[in-house]
């Protein structure tokens, strides 16, 4: 067993974590697009109606708005599952960052 009480380890494990997050964000953040656009942050959709089109119903409604500000649309995912979808509406993976966990 490890030095330190249960909570010393917890707490040193929850740093980690939030050290390990805050530097993903940091990473992402370099990558935002410079020029006027559109970022979609979440895209949810409850797992009961997951692949039925919803997603793909709810990216659609996002981008004719782009299209019809002219602005270019930027998302970042953190499941590797949503990307096919992403990439049949026309988004490039282009960068992958570290994982917080190994799920």
């Amino acid at each position: 067993m490890g030095k330190g009480s249960s909570e010393q380890r917890t707490a040193h494990r929850k740093r980690t974590v939030l050290e390990l997050a805050l530097d993903i964000l940091e990473q992402m953040g370099q990558f935002h697009p410079e020029e006027p656009h559109w970022y979609l942050p979440t895209l949810g959709v409850d797992p009961i109606f997951q692949n039925c089109g919803q997603g793909s119903a709810l990216l659609r409604k996002a981008l004719k708005q782009c299209d019809e500000d002219g602005l270019t649309a930027y998302l970042e995912s953190s499941n590797p599952r949503n990307i096919p979808l992403y990439e049949r509406h026309g988004f490039p993976e282009t960068r992958r960052s570290k994982r917080l966990c190994n799920r």
